[in-house]
């Protein structure tokens, strides 16, 4: 072995021990036909799902033809990523990390794969268990440990841009799908151009995007799993429409996190649909009120939006004059000649609006409304809710909940 080869040998090794320290992964080291030649894995289980799934076959003809890292990927989310030493344009040594889960997954759903296949009994048990220990990694981080590795091997500096991917099979659609995925595009579109219009009238848009689509294709062992994943998907893309209808990106990413949050707290689908009705209402409303403020002063416009995005926390005017550098006096003046209504009317009528949501896309009570929205008492939050909206909250609620 020439002084290169030991250079190289010596700087992976530094890597190998690093990432079997830091994240308990395990390294394969194989010549170009594919055999291996080095592991710090106790048995060669792993090496022989590897073997056994397309992964050995993609990385032998990836090292062939690209200098590049790839990441590798089985069933059960399982994810190895691979860089290669070459001599005269050929792999020399094909270096490998993995395999590790890139999301957390439950005993059950192994199984569960693994009753799939024909696996004597008492290697099951093993194999079960070697897979509950394996680290649980992000492809973005493999891909950094990738561009690491790829520069011990290589000494080339490359981008997780360079990093290719294991292209997967996926079944060729049918025109019954290719019509049902566009009828769902199309639905979509109608929805987020409703956000970005900050139009109010959207309701036709969610009757109609509702009986076209279930969702996203992901389909888990559990239904409220993927009706979460469903909600926080869309509520990114709602986010990212209504930053193209206006909205500055800071207050929408506050808004769309906050919704998120909620969903990964929930546990019922009802309550999901209803974080998901109340999110799609909140944008195009913040949308609409952006809309309507293009002639304001940008002290006035700052005013509402911070308004607007802490109608749920107790604030007074001098705190809010305070927190966007202005005196209250000040603000307070300009804020009536530009809008026509008082700083504090504006605050009681934008949390009525809010409360008008909350009571048909939530089992809140009217205490519990009225205490979020900081009323100083359930009976001036109903003296305050009819003189704007010319009925009480519960009159409110049961019209529209029966609409």
């Amino acid at each position: 072995m020439n002084l290169e080869k030991l250079e190289i040998e010596h700087r992976v090794s530094l890597l190998f021990e690093m990432l079997e320290a830091s994240h308990g992964l395990y390294h394969w080291v194989y010549d170009r036909e594919g055999n291996l030649l080095e592991t710090n894995a106790e048995d060669n289980t792993m090496h022989v799902i590897f073997a056994a799934t397309d992964c050995m076959q993609v990385m032998t003809d990836h090292a062939a033809s690209s200098d590049t890292p790839i990441i590798l990927s089985a069933s059960l989310g399982l994810l190895w990523i691979a860089a290669f030493a070459k001599s005269d344009g050929q792999p020399d040594r094909m270096y490998v990390l993995g395999p590790a889960f890139h999301t957390e997954i439950s005993l059950k759903t192994i199984q569960k794969e693994l009753q799939k296949h024909q696996i004597p009994g008492s290697w099951k048990v093993n194999f079960t268990q070697l897979l509950t220990h394996l680290p649980v990694i992000s492809a973005n981080s493999l891909r950094r440990m990738g561009i690491m590795l790829n520069n011990c091997v290589s000494g080339e500096k490359i981008t997780v841009n360079d990093v290719a991917y294991q292209a997967e099979q996926l079944p060729a659609p049918t025109e019954d799908n290719r019509k049902d995925r566009h009828r769902t595009w199309m639905a979509e579109q109608n929805l987020l151009g409703m956000v970005r219009e900050g139009n109010l009238d959207y309701q036709n848009a969610v009757s109609e995007a509702g009986s076209v689509s279930s969702g996203v294709g992901f389909r888990p062992d559990s239904p409220i799993t993927q009706a979460r994943v469903s909600v926080i998907v869309f509520t990114s893309l709602c986010t990212r429409a209504a930053i193209d209808g206006g909205i500055l990106p800071d207050i929408a990413y506050t808004v769309g996190d906050a919704y998120i949050q909620q969903v990964n707290d929930c546990d019922t689908i009802s309550h999901l649909a209803n974080i998901s009705h109340d999110m799609y209402d909140r944008f195009v409303r913040m949308v609409h009120e952006h809309r309507r403020r293009k002639d304001l002063s940008k002290q006035v416009q700052a005013c509402l939006e911070y308004v607007q995005l802490h109608l749920e926390d107790d604030f007074d005017l001098t705190q809010l004059a305070k927190r966007l550098g202005y005196a209250d006096y000040y603000l307070t003046r300009k804020f009536r000649q530009e809008m026509g209504i008082s700083l504090n009317e504006y605050v009681r009528k934008a949390r009525v609006e809010r409360a008008c949501t909350l009571l048909t896309t939530t089992e809140d009570s009217l205490q519990e409304i009225s205490d979020r929205l900081h009323f100083s008492s359930r009976s001036y939050f109903s003296v305050v809710f009819k003189e704007i909206t010319g009925m009480t909250p519960a009159e409110y609620r049961e019209k529209n909940q029966n609409a």
